[in-house]
């Protein structure tokens, strides 16, 4: 019978021991493993947290103390027992209650979200925003693209850069001008550069006509700019 009772206390501990709610008490971030408290007291020691991907795909997202998280023992060992992050509580509540939205909010307020009913894709950075690949970057819109810069926008390229549009339009304000550099820089087809309605701008070989005086009459332009060339 002692034996018995024994038998039949051991499985209730360890049923006891399969899932609980904790709370993360300590991290270390080198071991990937962290503490956790069930009921105020420490439950196992130092256990692994699990990962969403853990394979060739391996992702990392480290709990925060104070994290509410569930405990599995699943033979109800505590020493053996994996952490499973995370669940909405009072300290760190969900950050939305839209069903259509995915949505991963930062400690420095910072927000990525996909918003799958309005097919909205929205980064909201605090920081800076850096993309880099090895191969081609493409941006392909249906509609319009706008790039706004509180500073400057810098386009470089190691060979060439190509504007092709149905209109391109300089809009500047009255402090600003436009710098082209290098100075040997090449323009090719039509330019408005005083507006549709701008005089019209003679080059070296075309003929004048001076309509009175002494130099009166038809003459060939002979000499122009240093800084200004065309064909």
């Amino acid at each position: 019978m002692r034996d018995l009772a024994f038998r039949v206390g051991e499985l209730e501990r360890r049923l006891a021991n399969v899932a609980n709610t904790g709370v993360v008490s300590a991290v270390d971030h080198d071991a990937q493993r962290c503490k956790v408290k069930v009921g105020g007291a420490d439950f196992g020691g130092w256990l692994q947290w699990t990962a969403i991907a853990a394979g060739q795909v391996r992702m990392w997202r480290a709990p925060v103390v104070g994290e509410q998280c569930m405990v599995f023992a699943p033979n109800g060992e505590p020493t053996d027992a994996k952490v499973l992050p995370a669940t909405y509580c009072a300290a760190f509540p969900s950050p939305s209650d839209n069903p259509h939205l995915h949505l991963t909010k930062y400690p420095d307020g910072s927000t990525v979200q996909y918003d799958f009913g309005a097919g909205q894709y929205d980064f909201q950075i605090k920081g800076g925003f850096t993309v880099k690949a090895d191969g081609k970057i493409t941006l392909d819109a249906g509609e319009d693209i706008e790039m706004i810069a509180g500073g400057k926008i810098t386009a470089e390229a190691g060979d060439l850069i190509a504007l092709v549009a149905a209109q391109l339009v300089k809009a500047f304000a009255a402090t600003t001008g436009l710098t082209i550099t290098p100075e040997n820089a090449e323009l090719s087809g039509e330019f408005n550069l005083g507006g549709p309605e701008g005089a019209p701008i003679a080059r070296v070989g075309d003929v004048v006509t001076v309509g009175s005086g002494s130099s009166a009459g038809n003459w060939p332009i002979t000499s122009g700019s240093e800084k200004v060339r065309a064909e």
